[in-house]
């Protein structure tokens, strides 16, 4: 068997980082894969491995995998098997001509339980979870040292600045559950970063403030830290990763990548109940991953929409404030009786599983699924 991937492996960004994975994935499961690459503006040169199936000549391909967004899904009689990978945000697509595009394929992979189930019937579909590199849990990345984070509980949290909700509601939990008789601070990794973001970012908190009313003075809550650069990098988030104790994710993501790489490098986990969280949670020891309720607002937005997925036929997922303040508890409470044992424990189990993510792992689902 002999595989054509085509997808967006040049991209710098996750979506990039994810099909460069999938690539990979199906390499270490030993199955014949050539790779060709989509050109975007973020392109980066193509290196290692992915360089090398890059090179290979498509000759003879058997299977075709489209890892493209839905209006570029392109229907073929010249494969056995034509997949398509949807790997955008959704929560109904029932509604749009997504639906449309994906029948043109003898089978369609999505990265959640969720997904399949919201496509139900309409679409074959089979759930190939995004895949994780073991050897960046192995490294040791730059130290953090924060100096009013020191001996206290970190939770932590990678947010753009234009994600208002998330600001909101993790500034708004942890503020109203934790006092200075907690030992206990709130990072804030901008992921857009700039000098625009990190006041956007200082504007919400004031905000949650004194909107409170729990204090008189702004002073007298937790100080958060806010952490802004321009040369923010991979590295870097891992870096975070690597130096927190409890990461907080309230994102709808196809792929719970950040969770996934928080786990590997020895973090705790919060994450909303949805999609591939929930899918990472199930796996997640209970006393490693906490869960967050949900509830779904009817999608609103001024941005140009995809294939009509992006509209009010959709829905916008609106994490459970309460459940935040709980998970932050509990989470906070186990590290609390003991946080040498606690750091170890997230580091062993948080490694296992990822293991049941690895290139190997993930890549053997491929090939028991293209050998179906």
């Amino acid at each position: 068997m002999k595989v054509l991937y085509i997808g967006y492996h040049k991209e710098n960004s996750d979506w990039g980082q994810i099909t460069r994975n999938n690539i990979l994935s199906l390499d270490k499961a030993g199955v014949d894969v050539v790779c060709r690459g989509i050109k975007v503006q973020s392109s980066i040169p193509s290196q290692g491995r992915i360089l090398e199936l890059e090179n290979k000549k498509a000759d003879d391909c058997d299977v075709c995998i489209q890892h493209v967004f839905p209006d570029s899904i392109v229907g073929s009689s010249k494969f056995k098997k034509n997949i398509a990978i949807l790997s955008n945000t959704f929560l109904n697509i029932r509604h749009s001509s997504t639906i449309e595009h994906l029948q043109q394929v003898d089978e369609v992979w999505v990265p959640n339980q969720d997904y399949s189930d919201n496509i139900g019937d309409l679409v074959s579909t089979k759930v190939v979870p995004a895949s994780c590199n073991l050897e960046k849990f192995k490294q040791r990345y730059q130290p953090i040292d924060i100096p009013y984070a020191r001996n206290k509980f970190r939770l932590y949290c990678f947010v753009d600045s234009s994600d208002s909700h998330s600001l909101d509601s993790i500034l708004s939990s942890f503020h109203s559950e934790f006092d200075y008789t907690d030992r206990a601070v709130l990072i804030i990794v901008v992921t857009n970063p700039s000098d625009q973001a990190r006041e956007t970012v200082n504007r919400a908190a004031a905000n949650v403030k004194e909107t409170l009313r729990l204090n008189k003075d702004a002073k007298d809550y937790l100080k958060e830290v806010i952490i802004t650069d321009n040369n923010l990098s991979e590295d870097h988030l891992m870096a975070a990763h690597q130096y927190g104790h409890c990461f907080i994710d309230l994102k709808n993501s196809p792929s719970a990548t950040h969770g996934v790489d928080a786990l590997g490098l020895g973090s705790r986990v919060i994450l909303t109940n949805i999609s591939a969280s929930k899918d990472l949670l199930k796996v997640t020891p209970e006393n490693q991953g906490y869960p967050v309720g949900f509830c779904l607002k009817s999608n609103k937005t001024t941005s140009d929409s995809i294939l009509q997925m992006n509209c009010g036929h959709d829905f916008t997922c609106l994490s459970d404030d309460r459940d935040l303040k709980n998970s932050m508890r509990s989470a906070y409470n186990d590290w609390e009786k003991n946080p040498v044992a606690f750091e170890n424990s997230a580091k062993s189990t948080g490694f296992s599983v990822c293991e049941s993510l690895s290139f190997e792992s993930v890549g053997s689902i491929m090939k028991d699924i293209l050998n179906d």
